[in-house]
């Protein structure tokens, strides 16, 4: 129960030193993107609401996100334009730049943060750099945090919830290396592929291992026929335990692969 009361004194404290960084702050907004705000406009959006924005989230309390984070970034962006001697028209820019950027960053959201931004500023002009911010943005931030705002308190109350860039073991490895013989009954042709009948729940040989999980976790089949496209016949089973081994193999190869292309590597620069 003391985690709100803290983060009501913080909120206070800052409040008593920066009254500006209280309420919805749509007035604040406004005069960053009219440009030329004034500097302790800036610096106390920076430093203070900043710090007043931290101690609201951390206490555990269903704060705003939306607004600080207009605020933060329209500050932000002006700022570097100031720093840079920019006219009063750039530093409108900027702010409306760094506003739609940390948007998008923060929530994971480029488009949003585009339309977003043209609907509260109606600056048709300012598509395209605010569209290369918002992007450049969401790159980075895609790269460095494995979760958004948004996320954040559902991954610490215990549900995975990644935005993290990887390559899936099971993408890269198909069901035909990982089936096994069938043992379903069956009959045999010829050639020895078996025939049966189709049940509703399959797999395809030629499809990754991958799509069989994600088909294993919303049926709850964990095993399932192999059905060959070519031949329009069953060749074999694939179980969860197959994709296991199908997976563990594909990291020790990728893994063998990358110290070999390390090696080369650094035989290379000693020669």
């Amino acid at each position: 129960m003391w985690l709100p009361a803290i983060g009501g004194v913080g909120i206070g404290l800052g409040g008593f030193f920066f009254p500006l960084g209280l309420g919805v702050g749509y007035d604040n907004i406004a005069e960053l993107l009219r440009g030329n705000a004034p500097f302790g406009l800036l610096l106390g959006l920076l430093l203070a609401k900043s710090l007043m924005w931290a101690f609201s989230l951390s206490s555990g309390t269903s704060g705003g996100v939306l607004a600080p984070l207009l605020m933060i970034g329209a500050a932000l962006g002006e700022t570097l334009a100031r720093l840079a001697h920019l006219p009063g028209d750039t530093q409108a820019l900027w702010a409306l730049m760094g506003m739609g950027a940390m948007l998008s960053g923060a929530l994971g959201v480029p488009l949003t943060a585009i339309l977003f931004s043209l609907e509260l500023t109606h600056a048709l002009p300012a598509v395209l750099p605010l569209t290369l911010a918002c992007v450049a943005a969401y790159l980075v931030t895609s790269l460095v945090m494995p979760r958004s705002i948004l996320t954040e308190k559902l991954s610490r109350r215990g549900y995975h919830l990644s935005r993290e860039y990887g390559v899936d073991p099971l993408e890269m490895i198909m069901v035909a290396e990982v089936m096994t013989e069938p043992s379903v009954p069956a009959e045999r042709g010829n050639n020895g592929e078996v025939r049966a009948e189709l049940p509703e729940i399959l797999a395809y040989s030629d499809e990754t291992c991958r799509a069989v999980a994600e088909e294993m976790a919303t049926t709850g089949v964990t095993t399932m026929p192999v059905f060959d496209r070519e031949t329009g016949l069953i060749c074999g089973n694939v179980s969860a335990r197959d994709l296991l081994g199908g997976r563990s193999r594909t990291v020790v190869r990728e893994s063998q692969r990358t110290a070999h292309i390390r090696f080369r590597r650094e035989k290379n620069d000693e020669a």
